[in-house]
Protein backbone atom coordinates (compact mmCIF):
# COMPACT_ATOMS: atom_id res chain seq x y z
CA UNK A 1 0.00 0.00 0.00
CA UNK A 2 1.23 3.50 -0.82
CA UNK A 3 1.39 6.19 1.85
CA UNK A 4 2.12 9.88 1.41
CA UNK A 5 4.16 10.96 4.43
CA UNK A 6 5.20 14.41 5.60
CA UNK A 7 7.87 14.66 8.32
CA UNK A 8 9.24 18.04 9.40
CA UNK A 9 7.80 19.57 6.22
CA UNK A 10 9.50 17.04 3.89
CA UNK A 11 7.14 14.88 1.85
CA UNK A 12 7.80 11.39 0.51
CA UNK A 13 6.02 8.35 -0.86
CA UNK A 14 6.37 5.19 1.22
CA UNK A 15 5.23 1.77 -0.01
CA UNK A 16 4.54 -0.89 2.62
CA UNK A 17 4.15 -4.57 1.88
CA UNK A 18 3.07 -6.83 4.74
CA UNK A 19 4.98 -10.12 4.75
CA UNK A 20 3.60 -13.50 5.92
CA UNK A 21 5.47 -13.26 9.25
CA UNK A 22 3.77 -9.93 10.09
CA UNK A 23 6.80 -7.77 9.33
CA UNK A 24 6.87 -5.21 6.53
CA UNK A 25 9.00 -4.42 3.52
CA UNK A 26 9.18 -0.62 3.26
CA UNK A 27 10.28 1.14 0.08
CA UNK A 28 10.99 4.84 0.24
CA UNK A 29 13.30 7.49 -1.18
CA UNK A 30 16.31 6.02 0.64
CA UNK A 31 15.76 2.43 -0.52
CA UNK A 32 14.20 -0.72 0.86
CA UNK A 33 14.09 -1.68 4.53
CA UNK A 34 12.74 -4.56 6.61
CA UNK A 35 10.53 -3.27 9.43
CA UNK A 36 8.94 -4.90 12.49
CA UNK A 37 6.47 -2.85 14.50
CA UNK A 38 4.99 -3.65 17.91
CA UNK A 39 2.74 -1.32 19.86
CA UNK A 40 3.96 -1.86 23.44
CA UNK A 41 1.50 0.57 25.11
CA UNK A 42 -1.23 2.83 23.72
CA UNK A 43 1.36 5.58 23.06
CA UNK A 44 4.60 3.64 22.66
CA UNK A 45 5.92 1.50 19.84
CA UNK A 46 8.99 -0.67 19.42
CA UNK A 47 10.24 -0.52 15.85
CA UNK A 48 13.01 -2.63 14.35
CA UNK A 49 14.38 -1.31 11.06
CA UNK A 50 16.90 -3.58 9.33
CA UNK A 51 17.66 -5.22 12.70
CA UNK A 52 18.17 -1.95 14.62
CA UNK A 53 15.66 -1.52 17.48
CA UNK A 54 14.18 1.86 18.33
CA UNK A 55 11.45 2.99 20.73
CA UNK A 56 9.06 5.79 19.80
CA UNK A 57 6.43 7.58 21.86
CA UNK A 58 3.57 9.20 20.02
CA UNK A 59 0.28 11.02 20.38
CA UNK A 60 -2.32 11.87 17.76
CA UNK A 61 -4.08 15.19 17.46
CA UNK A 62 -6.24 16.24 14.53
CA UNK A 63 -4.61 13.94 11.97
CA UNK A 64 -1.04 14.80 12.96
CA UNK A 65 1.05 12.41 15.00
CA UNK A 66 3.63 13.89 17.33
CA UNK A 67 6.55 11.45 17.66
CA UNK A 68 9.49 11.39 20.06
CA UNK A 69 12.50 9.09 20.10
CA UNK A 70 13.89 10.46 23.43
CA UNK A 71 16.34 12.69 21.52
CA UNK A 72 13.97 14.78 19.43
CA UNK A 73 10.30 15.37 18.73
CA UNK A 74 8.75 15.74 15.29
CA UNK A 75 5.32 15.81 13.68
CA UNK A 76 4.26 13.21 11.11
CA UNK A 77 1.27 13.36 8.77
CA UNK A 78 0.27 10.30 6.74
CA UNK A 79 -2.32 9.92 3.99
CA UNK A 80 -3.12 6.64 2.31
CA UNK A 81 -4.12 6.65 -1.37
CA UNK A 82 -7.84 7.01 -0.59
CA UNK A 83 -7.33 9.93 1.81
CA UNK A 84 -5.06 11.62 -0.72
CA UNK A 85 -7.70 11.23 -3.44
CA UNK A 86 -10.32 12.64 -1.08
CA UNK A 87 -8.06 15.61 -0.34
CA UNK A 88 -7.65 16.27 -4.06
CA UNK A 89 -11.43 16.11 -4.64
CA UNK A 90 -12.56 18.19 -1.68
CA UNK A 91 -9.49 20.23 -0.84
CA UNK A 92 -9.34 18.49 2.54
CA UNK A 93 -6.53 19.78 4.67
CA UNK A 94 -4.29 17.44 6.60
CA UNK A 95 -5.65 17.00 10.06
CA UNK A 96 -9.02 15.45 9.36
CA UNK A 97 -12.51 16.61 8.61
CA UNK A 98 -13.56 17.57 12.10
CA UNK A 99 -17.18 18.60 12.55
CA UNK A 100 -19.35 19.11 9.50
CA UNK A 101 -20.59 17.02 6.62
CA UNK A 102 -18.88 13.78 5.73
CA UNK A 103 -19.17 13.45 1.96
CA UNK A 104 -18.88 10.53 -0.41
CA UNK A 105 -15.48 10.19 -2.06
CA UNK A 106 -16.88 8.06 -4.88
CA UNK A 107 -20.10 7.21 -6.66
CA UNK A 108 -21.79 4.02 -5.45
CA UNK A 109 -24.60 2.52 -3.42
CA UNK A 110 -24.82 2.82 0.36
CA UNK A 111 -24.99 -0.78 1.60
CA UNK A 112 -24.86 -0.30 5.39
CA UNK A 113 -25.11 2.51 7.91
CA UNK A 114 -23.25 1.76 11.14
CA UNK A 115 -24.31 4.80 13.21
CA UNK A 116 -27.52 6.53 14.22
CA UNK A 117 -28.33 10.12 15.10
CA UNK A 118 -26.97 11.05 18.51
CA UNK A 119 -24.13 8.50 18.42
CA UNK A 120 -20.71 9.63 19.60
CA UNK A 121 -17.95 8.68 17.15
CA UNK A 122 -14.19 8.50 17.48
CA UNK A 123 -11.56 8.90 14.74
CA UNK A 124 -11.40 5.78 12.56
CA UNK A 125 -14.86 4.56 13.53
CA UNK A 126 -16.88 3.30 10.53
CA UNK A 127 -19.89 5.45 9.67
CA UNK A 128 -21.26 3.68 6.62
CA UNK A 129 -20.31 1.45 3.71
CA UNK A 130 -20.51 2.28 0.00
CA UNK A 131 -20.33 -0.37 -2.72
CA UNK A 132 -18.55 0.79 -5.86
CA UNK A 133 -17.38 -1.48 -8.67
CA UNK A 134 -18.27 -4.59 -6.60
CA UNK A 135 -16.03 -3.48 -3.72
CA UNK A 136 -17.28 -2.31 -0.34
CA UNK A 137 -15.59 0.83 0.99
CA UNK A 138 -16.04 1.87 4.62
CA UNK A 139 -16.36 5.59 5.18
CA UNK A 140 -14.83 6.36 8.57
CA UNK A 141 -14.86 9.33 10.92
CA UNK A 142 -11.73 11.46 10.79
CA UNK A 143 -12.41 13.16 14.10
CA UNK A 144 -14.37 12.83 17.32
CA UNK A 145 -17.95 14.07 17.07
CA UNK A 146 -21.67 13.46 17.52
CA UNK A 147 -23.85 12.29 14.63
CA UNK A 148 -26.32 15.14 14.09
CA UNK A 149 -28.01 13.76 10.97
CA UNK A 150 -27.68 10.80 8.65
CA UNK A 151 -28.11 12.05 5.10
CA UNK A 152 -27.93 8.71 3.24
CA UNK A 153 -29.64 5.40 3.84
CA UNK A 154 -28.93 1.80 2.83
CA UNK A 155 -29.86 1.29 -0.83
CA UNK A 156 -29.38 4.96 -1.78
CA UNK A 157 -27.22 5.75 -4.81
CA UNK A 158 -24.69 8.53 -4.12
CA UNK A 159 -22.26 10.50 -6.25
CA UNK A 160 -18.79 11.74 -5.32
CA UNK A 161 -19.26 14.79 -3.13
CA UNK A 162 -22.76 13.92 -1.90
CA UNK A 163 -23.28 14.52 1.86
CA UNK A 164 -23.59 11.30 3.89
CA UNK A 165 -23.43 12.16 7.59
CA UNK A 166 -23.47 15.47 9.47
CA UNK A 167 -21.11 15.42 12.47
CA UNK A 168 -21.20 17.96 15.27
CA UNK A 169 -18.29 18.79 17.54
Amino acid sequence: MKYFVTIRGDSMVLELEELPDGSFRARGPDGEHMVDYVETTPHEASVRIDGRSLTYWYSDKNGTTSVSDARSRFDVQVLDERARLEASIFGKKLGGRGAGEVRSIMPGIVTRVFVKEGDAVEPGMPLLCIEAMKMENEIRADARGIVRRILASAGKTVNAGDPLVDLGA
